[in-house]
């Protein structure tokens, strides 16, 4: 026998989840399950990371879990809902069965962020049908559509919605979720007798149910680190009566043991997570995919590449361009074609060539970038590597297999043209920005924590001011190395009541943001390869 956890909340579940995602697999792996699932309210973000996880935890234990990427989407019934109306909303679980379902599951979260976002990222019957393919679907939990049918007593509601979400996906990939973590639904249901009607309809319809446990959180013992961030996302106190709380402390990731338990009058549908985990197989793209650089007519992206380095040689150089210029020069162009990258540099030589003739102040280049002479010949950068030093194998070398990083530096004003610039060459939607996530570090999560636990802001202001200025620090360093610090937490309930609130929640994403002036340039849309939202 085997279980597979497939409806699980991150950290990315921004403020809401509060499971890191190498700890889940590190524990899926110690529980012997074959796989783990990552689907966030709304996103995707988590996605990179999972995978990342999944081979660092192999590599570690040598146990294999395979990441399975999914999504709980804010499904609604009304068909036009835009980015003003509002509507209800209703969680569903989508999951990526193979590539084309990923794609799939990636568009239909972009177009709910950019055209369909109020308040929360919608989605419609109709983007369900558009991108249905390779996707395998589930009810969610007591939220979803089907369970508020069921909720209010329409079992004739609950199933019609039943049928026409199994007539949309391929036979067998819509599942109805059961769950029980010992709550009661709004209409006075418990979870069991939720469970037995999901059953009814899915036996009516020949459909079958999976088991999932809703989790928010690692442990039982994470259950209130996960209560302090759901408060630091509502603006609430931990004492507040009518805030949003969850019930008990289950939404944990639980054993197959505790799990088989739990359903033991369902055990099928304990068995179905591993037949449904065992249909998903996802293979993430993991190689650059560079933008198609607009050439000369009969041109190549090799021979543009040549052509544009030589004339640079000979403008820096002078004609006939010495002969260990020329060596150093065709080493260098030689190594960056056999990488693929000439398309690279091409398009960095544009804009910064765009970007000067329009009186755009440029840096004259920094990094390891200032050592290839290739780089200097097309104006890349406008320090002369031989006359100062510099080696070409810092930046690229024929060993290193990962994309050459060149800064850019450009007025601060005036950005933002050159920005404009590369999305008039390139096409708007093959240019974003790049999304950032903050972190809670040792003073945040300290002021986060006294407010949250309804301590006076000088609590945390005094705490905050113990701990220091140190880069990088964390409260366990701040405990091991500052007494004042250490003798506040060993004496004083209040200080230490704030400070374990706040190591429980140290290093949980905060928030997100923009990157200040990092920029992505797709050779396809941006929204077939990532999800999209829109910079509000």
């Amino acid at each position: 026998m085997a279980f597979v956890h497939l409806h699980n909340h991150t950290e990315y579940s921004m403020l809401d989840g509060a499971t890191k995602i190498k700890d889940m697999v590190r524990r899926a792996a110690d529980l012997d399950m074959p796989a783990v699932a990552i689907t966030d309210h709304g996103v995707m973000c988590g996605i990179p990371e999972l995978c990342d996880a999944c081979d660092a935890v192999e590599k570690e234990t040598g146990k294999r879990v395979k990441p399975i990427y999914g999504c709980e989407i804010y499904f609604t019934e009304d068909p036009e809902v835009g980015t003003k109306n509002k509507s209800r909303l209703y969680h569903m679980l989508l999951l990526a069965k193979n590539n084309v379902g990923y794609h799939n599951l990636v568009h239909l979260v972009s177009e709910s962020h950019v055209d369909n976002f109020y308040y929360k990222p919608r989605t419609t019957f109709d983007m369900l049908q558009r991108y249905s393919e390779g996707v395998i679907a589930a009810s969610a939990c007591i939220a979803g559509i089907i369970p508020r049918y069921i909720d209010a007593r329409d079992h004739e509601g609950a199933r019609e919605w039943a049928r026409k979400f199994a007539d949309l996906y391929a036979p067998g990939d819509f599942y109805l979720e059961l769950q029980d973590h010992g709550i009661t639904t709004n209409g006075g249901m418990t979870q069991h007798e939720m469970n037995v009607e999901l059953v009814k309809i899915a036996n009516e319809l020949g459909l079958k149910t999976i088991a999932t446990n809703d989790f928010h959180y690692l442990t039982r013992e994470d259950a209130r680190a996960q209560d302090i961030m759901l408060c630091i996302g509502t603006g609430s106190n931990m004492d507040d009566e009518n805030r949003m709380r969850f019930e008990n402390d289950e939404f944990y990731m639980k054993t197959e043991e505790e799990m088989r338990e739990v359903m033991r009058d369902f055990p099928e549908a304990c068995d179905n997570t591993v037949e449904l985990a065992e249909k998903c197989n996802v293979e993430l793209e993991r190689d650059s995919i560079l933008p198609r650089f607009p050439l000369p007519e009969g041109e190549t992206e090799e021979s543009w590449f040549r052509k544009r380095v030589n004339e640079g040689l000979e403008k820096r150089y002078g004609t006939p361009v010495p002969s260990e210029v020329q060596e150093r020069a065709d080493y260098e162009m030689s190594v960056i074609i056999q990488q693929g990258f000439p398309a690279y540099f091409l398009i960095v030589q544009e804009y910064i060539e765009w970007a000067r003739s329009q009186g755009i102040g440029v840096g004259p280049g920094r990094g390891s970038a200032a050592g290839a002479i290739v780089a200097y010949a097309m104006g890349i950068t406008d320090l002369d590597p031989l006359s100062n030093g510099l080696l070409f194998e810092r930046f690229l070398s024929p060993e290193r297999v990962e994309m050459p990083d060149i800064d850019v530096d450009f007025e601060d004003e005036r950005r933002q043209e050159v920005i404009e610039h590369i999305k008039d060459v390139y096409g708007e939607d093959h240019v974003s920005g790049v999304i950032t996530f903050g972190k809670l570090q040792a003073k945040n999560a300290i002021r986060d924590a006294a407010r949250v636990l309804g301590h006076p802001y000088g609590v945390g202001d005094r705490l905050c001011k113990m701990v220091g200025d140190e880069l990088g620090i964390t409260l366990d360093k701040a405990l091991a190395t500052n007494p004042d610090f250490k003798k506040a937490y060993d004496t004083e309930p209040e200080s230490r009541e704030v400070i374990d609130a706040a190591r429980s929640i140290e290093g949980n994403v905060r928030g997100e943001g923009v990157h200040a002036c990092a920029t992505i340039i797709c050779r396809d849309p941006m929204a077939d390869h990532v999800p999209m939202k829109r910079d509000t």
